[in-house]
């Protein structure tokens, strides 16, 4: 029989399905249809075709990380890669299908850690961008004025955090949590992992990072052109920064993993932020809905690369791999 808490773990997944239904039964569902036709297939096709250097930008920031580690990547590799993550991602709430990216790079002979961590830098990296704009956007949107003692409160809670840091380093963690996680892993990683994460993100090179960063602005700005010539599509009358703001929270709230491919979290973000704009619920929701449909069509080159190449999901871990050499 299975155990509540395993039970729960997987209830919590159709959280955001069971509100996506609820949102389907508080919308003019026949409207909503309308909305979705009245777009043209060749507007969608095109819309479509940015997915493309979108996705090879991703594996490019991704690649230009993993050699910095010293890992074997190719920038098409890495994009296949991304592509059968996305179609994981179909089966796995939040972002947790990403992690089909090591078993991937363990296939073509990279150790388990580095791999992994290649994965967490990315992520780090991905979200540098859209959360900094987004963040910004949402102050210009709001009409926050921006004045030179809210920048000293700002710098001052962040280097409260700094030193909170540091102090937990030293102190809590090293006798206390430490060697109790060290005892819980078996996977390689040390417990230290996350405060060694900083001098391994310092290992990857200045010039990697700032090109990551690089890819990650080209990246978002093509997803958020894409999202905004959709919007026009659909009739919503919105200019860059609002669908900047909107797709940067919506990426914050979809990272929780408690929904499939985002579902009902990203139409409840939407439906919030249009509404005060007095868009029509049934439209938010129809551009909602084909925005994630067209960026999931990677889906086809991951079914495509897996079908070609299938490779182990459990390779067997090295016991010589360690984080602690990247320090």
């Amino acid at each position: 029989m299975m155990k509540r808490s395993m039970l729960a773990r997987h209830l919590i997944r159709f959280i955001g399905i069971g509100l996506f239904i609820y949102i389907l039964t508080t919308i003019d569902f026949t409207a909503m249809v309308n909305a979705s036709l009245s777009v043209t297939p060749i507007t969608i096709l095109g819309i479509a075709f940015l997915i493309i250097p979108t996705m090879v930008l991703k594996g490019a920031r991704w690649q230009i990380i993993s050699e910095g580690l010293g890992l074997r990547l190719k920038t098409t590799e890495a994009t296949e890669a991304l592509s059968i993550a996305q179609l994981a991602n179909l089966a796995t709430p939040g972002s947790l299908g990403d992690f089909i990216r090591v078993p991937y790079m363990t296939a073509r002979g990279n150790p388990t850690d580095k791999s992994t961590l290649s994965i967490f830098i990315d992520a780090i990296i991905s979200i540098v961008v859209p959360y900094s704009l987004g963040g910004l956007a949402l102050l210009v949107l709001l009409e926050v004025d921006i004045t030179i003692l809210g920048l000293f409160g700002a710098l001052l809670w962040f280097a409260g955090f700094i030193l909170l840091y540091y102090f937990i380093k030293k102190t809590i963690w090293t006798w206390f949590f430490k060697a109790r996680i060290d005892r819980l892993l078996s996977s390689g990683f040390r417990g230290s992992f996350l405060f060694t994460l900083p001098s391994v993100i310092k290992s990857v090179g200045k010039r990697n990072l700032l090109l990551s960063l690089g890819y990650s602005a080209v990246a978002w700005l093509t997803y958020t052109l894409q999202a905004t010539v959709l919007a026009w599509s659909f009739g919503i009358n919105v200019n860059w920064i609002f669908i900047n703001v909107a797709l940067a929270l919506s990426t914050m709230a979809t990272a929780i993993p408690i929904s499939i491919q985002g579902l009902g979290i990203r139409e409840g973000v939407f439906l919030f932020l249009f509404g005060l704009i007095n868009i029509d619920p049934a439209i938010i929701v129809a551009f909602s809905l084909s925005l994630m449909l067209v960026n999931i069509t990677p889906i086809s080159l991951g079914l495509v690369s897996w079908a070609r190449d299938p490779f182990d999901l459990t390779p067997e871990e090295r016991p010589n791999e360690s984080i602690g050499e990247l320090r």
